[in-house]
């Protein structure tokens, strides 16, 4: 809108927080003058690390819990990374050269229902997850031969919070494991059924193939198919799915014989019994070539919401009122978005049907890394130039603004039916000016490089790229692209915390987008200013303020090449490169139900605060802009906008975190009511649940009883241990119920993620230069690096669990400075550097595949020492 511009010098990235792996490293090499320097700062781990007492490192220290009388004590919520093997799996060096360390014990108190997640890191081995009462009687159990991923869930009979013990078991091989737990479970079953899933016991859906006959049989029937696989018939027929009964204990036992299942575990109920041999009976029809599905009678809720598998940690969805909005509007494939980034890894199976042909534009090719100049394949090739993985940066975009949705797989985007263009403009170091105008030339469907353009223009652009610029006018291509062309054009604030303008997004007529955390706050990276439009969801990836499964980032579609080649997943990233996509994807919406919109209407629409709740100042202000984007508000006035009517009063109550964390040391902090519909809408006060060590006061509320509530929490004379509540609000809408959950401890308890390497690293010789390890004290890491020759560096810090030599490999913790603002890992020291400080946290297994279990960064052969 209306601000003076400069040009983009290079390309901000927000950080990739550590799910999958670190962001990769960018050329570069060492040497410069003789001066010396002094490199120190500090590492603080995610919230709700922790580490198994007995990894493989024989450099960290050793804690036994092999059994349920040494079982580790762990918080709830938690991430955790450990280790286990069996005898015979390890070598010479090895903590568990000569014996396996094959059983993890764990306890910990868990809420009625509360899922256990584990994701074990190398293909090779085989973990099992079992779950124990606080006698130490199994109840329940996850036993995948072929998956990646075990999870139990707690008996959902009681209240408070209960004892139990979780035991991690090596069955095959060994293998680096992460292990969670979080306030919200799956939104839906994922693909690795398990005994604990909602299911009907004892009945399968079977799709037949047609051309194939059961033997014997010329007329096809129900009945004629259940007889040939062992079955009972229940319902259906030839031509459709039919349903299938695996029969009573005698007949079971006889199936399982028949398919040669051979069950190894026996559950510890007669139900539970009942659905671990249909899982069993399941996997084994898969096999069979007169079967084209199988699949659990699953038990289903109302719902709506989409029911991708991770939806339930994309909090930043509710935050905006998307939720709300998609009741009007998921959006229309007519509505393209051109993604110019790094490309977009096409092959992501959450992309499957959202891409339209786009362009690579990168004309250096050693920063295209694709082997040529500028081609008609944005496919995302990666970025890294050593260690760990490239940023996906463009992939982890798109999936915001238009995941494939409600698709039951992975993550969901804001515009469930728009189109993705990707556009590549961003390679090895970034991406520069010429090659990002060129794309946005393209993408507006005007004269470019690649003398081509395509069948439909893009209707939004969005670049989560910028960088600091002169003073000058905007730049030819953005304003043709909006003048001509009526492209609205959102870009990233920036990741500096502070107001230095960054370019693209401080042109005239580009909508600049600064980054909420969870709580509405502006970021603590977001830059703000008088160029700053709107906000969105950034995230902030050092909390976990809702206790869910991860860090308080955005999350979306990812991939990684650890391991060598690329493979498909999910993960968290911060930034403002994360806000913009959020608009990108509203504006999406907003053409869907009025494709006339302008990019002057739409600023219109913003300044009038028509489609924003309003944040910090009233009215604009530097840090917000016009305030909190609202999809609702924004789909409703497009509507109007297009001459629709006014919708029928229908108010929805909306509490903001949807669950609180507060850990052990937490205190206080702010619910958000609000209502998310239309009407009026009254809220009476809220109730909760605690005894006591719980309150809930006003703050800042209106007649209706909508605005902010402060949550404090008292420890006073409480004994050890975990505690849960829940607050409710009702309103004369609907009731929303908050599940609240802390820690008390007698001794102050920190977060940990293991012994840390620390490598200061020489891109230009592949090398460590010098290499220090750290432990944590009262939940951070320091380090120091002094006699630093001026050069070009990188840093990485990460553990080495299972003693292979390399840090940051799949489960393992792992680090990079810079964490913020520049996808570059190099960094230039001329001058001490003395405020290094980042993250390390775990990769925790959401990703679609294993990667490479030897994947990361070699340490040193020996531990080298710091210069003197």
């Amino acid at each position: 809108m209306g601000k003076p511009r400069a040009i983009i010098k290079r390309y901000y990235k927000a950080p990739l927080v550590l799910l999958l792996m670190t962001l990769a490293a960018c050329g570069g090499g060492g040497g410069g003058t003789p001066s010396t320097f002094t490199i120190s700062g500090t590492i603080t781990p995610s919230s709700g690390s922790r580490v198994d007492g007995d990894v493989n490192d024989l450099a960290y220290s050793y804690t036994a819990n092999d059994t349920l009388n040494t079982a580790q004590a762990i918080p709830n919520p938690v991430t955790l990374g450990g280790f286990v093997s069996l005898s015979g799996t390890g070598k010479v060096g090895d903590r568990f050269a000569n014996q396996g360390d094959n059983r993890d014990y764990f306890r910990i108190q868990l809420t009625p229902g509360q899922t256990v997640r584990l994701t074990e890191h190398n293909s090779i081995a085989n973990l099992d997850l079992f779950l124990y009462d606080s006698s130490g009687v199994e109840i329940g159990f996850s036993n995948s031969l072929v998956a990646l991923t075990e999870r139990v869930n707690a008996p959902a009979n009681f209240t408070g919070a209960r004892d139990f013990f979780i035991e991690v078991r090596a069955v095959a091989g060994q293998s680096n494991y992460t292990l969670v737990t979080g306030l919200t479970g799956l939104s839906v079953q994922d693909s690795n059924p398990r005994p604990t899933d909602n299911f009907v016991p004892g009945e399968l859906i079977i799709d037949f193939r047609d051309t194939i006959l059961p033997a014997g049989v010329t007329v096809d029937s129900l009945h004629a198919r259940a007889g040939s696989v062992g079955l009972q018939a229940r319902a259906g027929a030839p031509g459709r799915s039919m349903l299938m009964y695996i029969g009573n204990v005698t007949q079971r036992a006889q199936l399982m014989q028949s398919l040669g299942t051979g069950v190894t575990v026996k559950a510890t109920s007669t139900k539970l019994q009942e659905k671990l041999e249909t899982i069993l009976a399941l996997k084994a029809l898969r096999k069979r070539p007169d079967i084209k599905q199988v699949r659990l009678n699953y038990i289903y809720q109302p719902q709506q919401i989409p029911n991708d598998a991770e939806y339930s940690s994309q909090w930043h969805y509710p935050l905006i009122n998307l939720p709300q909005a998609w009741d009007v509007t998921t959006g229309s494939s007519n509505v393209i978005v051109a993604v110019i980034d790094t490309g977009v890894l096409l092959n992501h199976p959450d992309f499957a049907g959202k891409l339209v042909p786009g362009y690579d534009f990168i004309k250096d090719a050693a920063v295209a890394r694709d082997g040529d100049g500028i081609d008609a394949n944005p496919d995302d090739p990666g970025d890294r130039g050593y260690g760990v993985s490239s940023t996906f940066h463009g992939t982890h975009v798109a999936g915001t603004i238009g995941a494939a949705s409600n698709n039951t797989i992975g993550v969901a985007g804001v515009g469930w039916n728009v189109k993705i263009m990707p556009l590549r403009a961003l390679g090895l170091g970034g991406g520069t000016t010429y090659d990002i105008e060129q794309a946005i030339l393209f993408a507006a469907g005007l004269p470019n490089d690649s003398n081509t353009v395509p069948v439909q223009r893009a209707d939004v652009i969005n670049l989560s790229v910028g960088g600091p610029g002169g003073a000058g006018t905007t730049p030819k291509a953005y304003v043709d692209a909006r003048s001509k062309a009526g492209v609205i054009i959102v870009a990233s604030a920036g990741n500096d915390s502070s107001s230095v303008p960054v370019y693209p997004a401080s042109y005239n007529g580009v909508v600049s987008v600064s980054a909420v955390n969870l709580s509405k706050g502006l970021a603590f990276y977001s830059s703000f200013g008088p160029y700053v439009d709107v906000a969105a969801p950034g995230g902030d990836a050092s909390t976990n303020l809702n206790g869910d499964r991860y860090p308080d980032g955005v999350m979306s579609t990812q991939g990684s090449d650890a391991g060598g080649t690329i493979t498909f997943g999910y993960g968290i990233k911060q930034g403002t490169s994360m806000a913009a996509p959020h608009i990108a994807g509203v504006v999406a919406l907003m053409k869907s139900v009025h494709p006339g919109l302008t990019p002057a209407e739409f600023d219109a629409e913003l300044q009038s605060e028509a489609i924003t709740e309003d944040l910090g100042t009233a009215r604009r202000d530097d840090r917000f802009g016009w305030g909190l984007i609202d999809a609702l508000k924004a789909v409703l006035r497009a509507q109007l906008l297009a001459g629709g009517t006014p919708p029928a009063n229908n108010p929805f109550l909306v509490v903001s975190p949807g669950s609180l964390n507060f850990a052990t040391s937490g205190t206080s902090t702010v619910l958000d009511v609000r209502n998310a519909g239309t009407g009026t809408l009254t809220v009476s006060s809220p109730t909760e649940d605690s005894g006591g060590w719980l309150t809930v006061t006003e703050t800042n509320v209106d007649a209706n009883k909508l605005g902010n509530y402060t949550v404090t929490i008292d420890r006073t004379g409480l004994a050890n241990g975990t505690y849960t509540a829940t607050i409710t609000y009702t309103s004369n809408a609907n009731t929303v119920k908050i599940p609240i959950i802390m820690q008390v401890q007698s001794a102050s308890v920190f977060d940990d993620a293991g012994l840390q390497y620390i490598l200061l690293y020489d891109p230009a010789t592949s090398s460590v230069v010098t290499q220090v390890t750290a432990s944590a004290a009262n939940g951070t890491y320091s380090y120091s690096f002094k006699n630093v020759a001026a050069g070009t560096y990188q840093l990485y810090a990460g553990t080495d669990f299972d003693n292979d030599g390399f840090i940051c490999s799949p489960g393992e913790s792992c680090g990079v400075y810079p964490d913020t603002s520049s996808n570059q890992t190099n960094f230039k020291l001329n001058a001490d550097l003395l405020n290094a400080d980042f993250i390390t946290g775990y990769t925790t297994g959401i990703t679609g595949s294993a990667v490479s279990a030897t994947a990361g960064i070699k340490k040193a052969s020996s531990p080298k020492q710091p210069f003197q």
